[in-house]
């Protein structure tokens, strides 16, 4: 299985006229939209066109990139240029708007395949802090794109030709799609065939009218990732593929992640219980703010990012400490109205922990592994000399009675001869009473229980390494596990490599660890147990 660079190598060799357009070019025009493409398509107030591969050999990554830093791959037009399928694809009436002061962030193109049918799409998300504002904004209000979206299908498609169409784009981009489509004039909308939203939020109140969705939606086909939570917002009633992706969390949003094997996806059931779970809190996190709260929180909140200097999201990360202190000044003495939201957000996470069933919680595996190591690890704040001692004193008992039960089936064994077995008795007696020895040692006991706990620290710090290399899970998991490992490996290579190590030192920071490692996993068994029965 691959995904739509996979398609586009597959089936490249085929036109439109010989094998007809199916969902996955839908994906495949929807992702070539974020390409910045002003000044090599020509706008809608032009007669010009160029062709797909007359675009590649103008566009230079280095001058245009793309809207968005997930965007396509540097590689996806130079193989959507040598396909049989794209070269002659035609492109026109391209336009893009980005205006700070009206908060507008919007673009979109005709794509004509050359078999009578054109391809509207409209651009998702793009990089621009305004465009993620527009976003937020959708919840309360319709936005300026949305007006643009309608007057743009409505004066670039003719009702006047045998020319059919096709609309839809990519998140933000397919919801531009069906609320364009749906207040379109009955004469044009009637030109439309298909209508596409990838992973696109739905329509708000304020945006939806029932009776012009009605006429649209035997066209509308929605796709969405297994974990879709931008697409489950504001969902309606209409055919919905399911995805698979190999995208981790909301990174399945990105379309190139999305998995494809041969002209088809590859598809699900059902979305998976994470998504279900976070959708049901976002709905009653939207639900439970007011119109005028929502405005309120979106207002401050991007004017917090906003009064870090950024214009662009992947700006934010690089003003460093100076554009988060901005960030969180900002938050602070925002209105009354965005911490309301704020707050109401916690208390919607926070109420899956009213679902907690504790009859059931309490005979749960991790519950009881988290309990135990809590325990454990507050024995070892408390006494961590006495903690030591004990730790040595088990060692030592433990290896005396192997010890002995070595002895026991030496004497009953009848291997080897009567001297053989003698000789294995006087050894194992004389190893005995080393370790008997060494036991009542403290200093040579409190030494080996700093070797044995090192020991076994180096060994779950390679367990928690292999396990977040090897094992599929979410960037947050992983990145948890390898701090597992981090953390583990310096507890078992500092009793090892230091010489003079007060021990008591250690073993409380090795009961701080296993204090909030077990804090942790009983955390995670509330969490799971409240999130099955919420």
């Amino acid at each position: 299985m691959g995904n739509i660079l996979t398609y586009l190598k597959w089936r490249g060799d085929l036109t439109f006229q010989e094998r007809e357009f199916c969902e996955v070019d839908n994906l495949v025009l929807s992702e070539l939209s974020y390409l910045e493409l002003s000044g090599i398509v020509p706008g809608p107030e032009q007669d010009g066109e160029v062709t797909v591969e007359e675009v590649a050999e103008k566009y230079c990554y280095e001058e245009h990139g793309t809207a968005c830093p997930d965007g396509p791959p540097p590689e996806f037009l130079p193989v959507l240029a040598n396909s049989n399928r794209y070269r002659k694809v035609v492109l026109s009436k391209y336009t893009e708007i980005l205006d700070e002061d009206s908060q507008i962030d919007f673009s979109a193109m005709h794509i004509n395949l050359g078999d009578g049918t054109v391809y509207v799409v409209f651009r998702g998300t793009s990089d621009w802090l305004v465009g993620w504002r527009e976003d937020f904004s959708m919840s309360f209000q319709p936005i300026p794109s949305h007006k643009l979206a309608a007057e743009y299908l409505e004066t670039t498609i003719s009702s006047g030709t045998d020319v059919t169409y096709r609309v839809g784009g990519h998140s933000k981009g397919g919801n531009l799609a069906v609320y364009a489509s749906m207040v379109c004039p009955a004469d044009k909308q009637e030109r439309i065939i298909q209508i596409y939203s990838n992973d696109g939020p739905g329509l708000c109140e304020e945006l939806f009218d029932m009776e012009k969705y009605r006429r649209i939606q035997p066209r509308l086909i929605r796709i969405v990732p297994e974990f879709s939570v931008i697409g489950s917002l504001f969902e309606h009633e209409a055919p919905t593929r399911i995805v698979a992706s190999n995208g981790n969390g909301v990174f399945q949003h990105e379309s190139m992640t999305w998995q494809v094997e041969g002209d088809r996806f590859v598809t699900c059931g059902k979305r998976s219980e994470k998504c279900e779970f976070y959708n049901r809190l976002f709905d009653q996190w939207i639900e439970s703010a007011s119109l005028e709260q929502r405005k309120a929180f979106t207002k401050d909140f991007f004017d917090a990012l906003e009064a870090s200097g950024a214009k662009k999201g992947s700006e934010l990360t690089q003003r460093g400490f100076e554009g988060f202190e901005a960030i969180l000044l900002s938050v602070v003495q925002s209105e009354r109205k965005t911490k309301i939201v704020i707050g109401k957000f916690i208390r919607s996470f926070f109420k899956v922990f009213r679902s907690i069933q504790f009859g059931k919680l309490v005979r749960e595996k991790e519950m009881l592994q988290g309990s135990a190591l809590f325990l454990i690890g507050l024995f070892l704040m408390v006494m961590p000399e006495f903690a030591a001692q004990c730790a040595g004193f088990a060692a030592g008992g433990i290896a005396v009675v192997w010890i002995g039960k070595k002895q026991l089936d030496c004497a009953f064994s009848e291997d080897g001869t009567v001297g053989r077995r003698k000789q294995r008795m006087v050894l194992q007696m004389l190893l005995m009473c080393v370790v008997v020895f060494l036991t009542a040692q403290e200093n040579v006991l409190l030494r080996f229980s700093g070797f044995l706990s090192g020991g076994l620290f180096l060994f779950l710090a390679y367990k928690w390494a292999k396990a977040a290399f090897e094992r599929k899970m979410g960037s947050g998991m992983r990145i948890c596990h390898m701090s597992l490992a981090v953390v583990s490996f310096l507890l078992g290579v500092v009793p090892i490599v230091t010489s003079g190590l007060a021990l008591w030192h250690y073993v409380f920071a090795v009961g701080s660890f296993v204090l909030l490692y077990g804090t942790g996993r009983i955390l995670h068994a509330m969490y799971q147990n409240g999130k099955q029965n919420m």
